[in-house]
């Protein structure tokens, strides 16, 4: 698993990774390591689930570096969720040194070069040049996987109107507090939990409950599904957990903190899940208050937007590529076999 996170990349991508090696490991019986670059928060956090990290040495190239560990381990297969550079001909010589190539959620030329791709319905997926691509990607719903293998979802909520306010694992914009501030001024009556990731500033907690001492501020809470499932609303930045707040029914409000993740926050616009008010620069306090406030006050509306939440995301998109791609490799491992059994016949 080939994957970084930390207080400037975020965490969304190693707890999704995480998700689908929890799957490939434990429904697929796969032995499983992660490569990662050197960031101490995201390397424990994927040690604490049991898992061996290769940290990725100062200065290497990253081919390079997966060369070399696919020449000591020889991996089955490369699940790549990367920002990084790594080209697509570089994932043309992972494949060369005899392995399966997967690639979660990329828009970068790697998908041309991979084995399988897997991607939500968001328009950049749609607006790529697939011409020369070696295999259909995967599109849709039910390939979205999640940062959690079980979400909760209770039978019945509490009868006071919740909020959940995300601002992700480690807010690299520091939008916590304008979001808290903006909550102070909502005029419904209602309960706020704040939810602060591994990688916020520890200061942050004495600021925010100076803003809005009736709130509650949890960091880093282990049952962050359970706390999401009990919301009639979130309050989140766009990624991973806007998500699972879908495959829980609960509609939210998303913030983007770029022009990206607002292409893909629109996806979930038009499908009803929840509203976008765009990047994360654009946004006023005003904004967050009036919106916020305008759908407390419309349980009907919020209602709908559960109920497309819970139809478009069933949770198990990790369970689905997990498969998948021991699919691949048992194919592959039969097509070499049939290739070994031909060249001994004819010997």
């Amino acid at each position: 698993m080939r994957c970084d996170g930390g207080a400037s990349l975020g965490f969304g991508h190693v707890r999704r990774s995480l998700s689908i090696a929890r799957a490939l490991r434990d429904r697929e019986g796969l032995g499983i390591r992660f490569a990662m670059i050197d960031d101490n928060t995201a390397i424990e956090h994927v040690r604490a689930q049991g898992f061996t990290v290769d940290v990725k040495p100062g200065g290497a190239e990253e081919i390079d570096w997966l060369l070399a560990l696919a020449s000591t381990h020889t991996p089955l297969a490369v699940i790549l969720d990367v920002r990084t550079d790594l080209s697509a001909a570089s994932v043309l010589r992972l494949r060369g040194a005899d392995t399966i190539v997967v690639a979660i959620d990329d828009a970068s030329q790697r998908r041309l070069s991979a084995d399988a791709t897997f991607y939500p319905p968001v328009p950049q997926v749609f607006a790529l040049d697939w011409d020369i691509a070696e295999r259909e990607p995967f599109v849709g719903w039910e390939w979205v996987a999640l940062g959690q293998d079980t979400l909760s979802t209770p039978a019945t909520k509490s009868d006071k109107v919740q909020v959940i306010v995300s601002m992700g694992g480690s807010d690299p914009l520091g939008l916590t507090s304008p979001t808290v501030r903006a909550l102070k001024s909502i005029a419904v009556n209602c309960d706020v939990t704040v939810i602060m990731g591994p990688g916020t500033p520890q200061t942050l907690d004495a600021e925010l409950k100076a803003i809005a001492p009736e709130f509650n501020f949890v960091r880093n809470p282990e049952n962050f599904s359970h706390l999401t499932a009990q919301a009639s609303l979130g309050l989140i930045t766009f990624g991973v957990t806007a998500y699972e707040l879908g495959a829980q029914g609960v509609p939210a409000v998303y913030i983007c903190l770029n022009s990206d993740h607002a292409q893909s926050a629109s996806a979930f616009e038009r499908s009803g899940m929840g509203v976008s008010l765009g990047v994360a620069s654009d946004v006023r306090e005003t904004q967050i208050t009036q919106i916020i406030q305008e759908l407390l006050e419309a349980p009907e509306l919020r209602q709908a937007m559960s109920a497309a939440g819970r139809m478009n995301l069933d949770g198990r998109g990790a369970i689905r590529i997990a498969a998948r791609t021991k699919q691949l490799i048992e194919e592959r491992k039969e097509a070499l076999s049939f290739e070994f059994r031909g060249k001994a016949a004819v010997a």
